[in-house]
């Protein structure tokens, strides 16, 4: 505490703030939904402006509670939301270490049919949602190659494949600890216009329309194939499709492994 002491770092903010912005997290690596930008510190204001401060919390990754000496650790503290702080609180199980492991494509987002005879008689198609003209899906985490019809089946059955035992292990803690699934089912909108706005422009379309017309735009700054086609389908679902880019926007995951599922069904 003499050497570092972390309430006073926390409660002055100056030092706070200046870790955050080097961190350069700007989306809560724990769910990838949230932002965790920050907002000037009072330091950083001009003589009489007036403007609210605001930014990330810290997780201690492991608590202080029991690891008081890693208090002092930066490489214990987890730029994260508000939200997912409290979810993981000082629990005990191993979940993913943001700064040396992520899900990745190991575990992904996948997009299921609700199987029931009343949505067959409503519906007429179970899988109308493909087009985002439904919400009757389920979304889940499962494994890179598999697809499970069932939505009974636990995580731990879902992620069965992942073969490296401890990253599948603190995958299936991160689903349960930071409430994914339940979080995630809450984006039903986003991703029917992420169906929609695939079924619309599929690949056909973006290579034949989309892409020629930003290497027109571009004129001699032309990048190559694949870089247009990253860039068309970044402008197209307003998201970052590049796993390395997750980091940059709020549900950069959720739109990356639902393109690549629908890719794999064209």
């Amino acid at each position: 505490q003499k050497i570092f002491n972390y309430d006073k770092f926390v409660s002055e903010q100056d030092e706070a703030y200046w870790l955050l912005r080097n961190l350069h997290v700007r989306v809560c690596p724990y769910c990838n939904q949230i932002y965790t930008v920050t907002l000037p510190s009072p330091e950083e204001l001009r003589e009489g402006e007036i403007f609210k401060t605001t930014r990330a919390t810290f997780d201690h990754f492991y608590s202080q509670s029991e690891y008081p000496y890693l208090a002092v650790s930066l490489f214990n503290l987890i730029p994260s939301c508000g939200v997912c702080n409290s979810n993981k609180s000082n629990k005990k199980e191993k979940i993913i270490y943001p700064y040396d492991q992520e899900f990745g494509k190991d575990a992904v987002f996948r997009v299921i049919p609700v199987i029931k005879q009343e949505i067959v008689e409503k519906e007429g198609n179970i899988l109308n949602f493909l087009c985002g003209q439904s919400d009757s899906f389920y979304i889940k985490f499962m494994g890179k190659e598999d697809i499970y019809l069932s939505s009974d089946l636990r995580v731990e059955e879902r992620l069965s494949g992942i073969e490296d035992a401890e990253l599948r292990e603190r995958i299936i803690a991160s689903i349960g600890g930071f409430k994914l699934e339940e979080i995630y089912k809450e984006h039903k909108q986003e991703i029917r216009d992420i169906l929609r706005n695939r079924y619309y422009f599929d690949e056909n379309y973006v290579k034949t329309v989309i892409c020629p017309m930003l290497r027109e735009k571009m004129g001699e700054n032309k990048k190559d194939s694949d870089e247009v086609d990253r860039m068309a389908m970044d402008m197209l679902f307003f998201s970052n499709i590049r796993v390395e880019e997750w980091g940059q926007r709020p549900l950069s995951k959720l739109v990356s492994d639902i393109l690549e599922q629908l890719s794999e069904l064209s």
